[in-house]
């Protein structure tokens, strides 16, 4: 009886163990689920619209919840674009990415409307102005981010970036292919750093090509990263004529995943596609 009392007390100090972890399991799950629809609402739905251009984006978390993000707003007639990438990856990452991207929305509005700033001195402003409160109030996490922001207007065809440690994007031209470089550091990690913004014309037809590093990082069952000589090759072969922000968007994806296969993504992926109506 005592041999038998003894396994008995034993088998209920284990499932007591067990209903433990499993509850402590079920709260951690739900936790990482609140996460992940908190950074699904980070992520906007609705894009902007144009007759002038369209815009496509797409975005696969590597764990539960990403740390990549991507925006695009329009005020007054500019529109702007942000695809961007915090340090790392998982709950923590996406944290910080949700302090960023924030800040950064913010900024963009309030800056765009309460000021007459030229579109290289609002991206230098704003990012600035993010990396300096990040740097200060969040620099010893030692988390950052790269951001690339594009700021469009339709009536100029202009486009004004500012590239801040970002993948530099590509724009894809008639008849050939050009890389955006990269303008300032990634923000977040010392104060007071040296961003500057460059112009381009985006004419009829042109297509904007940004993405996360989790693109070349895109690794198959023996460890081979996707690349960009890939997407060059798929840029350049594009049918001109049939050629959308979606279609390319959804072709990426797709070749991407045929090079990966089964094997469990290595970074987060997102992509950010702006092609300019062509004109008859």
């Amino acid at each position: 009886m005592g041999e038998l009392l003894d396994d008995i007390n034993e088998t209920g100090k284990y499932l007591k163990e067990l209903i433990s972890k499993e509850t402590e399991s079920a709260l951690v799950a739900q936790q990482i689920e609140t996460a992940r629809r908190i950074h699904q609402d980070f992520l906007i739905k609705k894009l902007p619209t144009s007759e002038h251009y369209e815009l496509s984006v797409f975005n696969a978390p590597a764990l539960e919840v990403s740390a990549d993000w991507y925006d695009a707003l329009e005020i007054q007639g500019t529109t702007f674009v942000v695809i961007a990438d915090v340090c790392d990856k998982g709950v923590g990452s996406a944290l910080y990415m949700s302090v960023f991207r924030s800040l950064l929305r913010y900024s963009l509005q309030r800056f765009s409307l309460e000021t007459n700033n030229k579109p290289r001195e609002l991206l230098t402003t704003v990012a600035m102005l993010v990396n300096d409160y990040m740097a200060e109030n969040h620099g010893q996490s030692a988390m950052f981010a790269t951001v690339f922001i594009g700021a469009y207007e339709e009536q100029t065809q202009e486009m004004t970036y500012l590239n801040a440690g970002h993948e530099r994007p590509f724009i894809l031209r008639t008849n050939h292919l050009e890389q955006l470089e990269v303008t300032g550091p990634a923000i977040g990690i010392f104060k007071a750093s040296d961003f500057k913004a460059n112009t381009l014309k985006l004419k009829s037809g042109d297509l904007l090509f940004a993405y996360t590093d989790g693109l070349p990082d895109a690794r198959n069952n023996k460890g081979d990263g996707w690349g960009l000589e890939p997407l060059k090759k798929l840029l350049l072969i594009a049918d001109r004529s049939t050629l959308t922000a979606q279609t390319i968007t959804e072709t990426v994806v797709e070749q991407i995943a045929l090079h990966v296969g089964g094997t469990e993504a290595f970074d987060d992926l997102t992509l950010l596609a702006l092609h300019i109506q062509p004109t008859p």
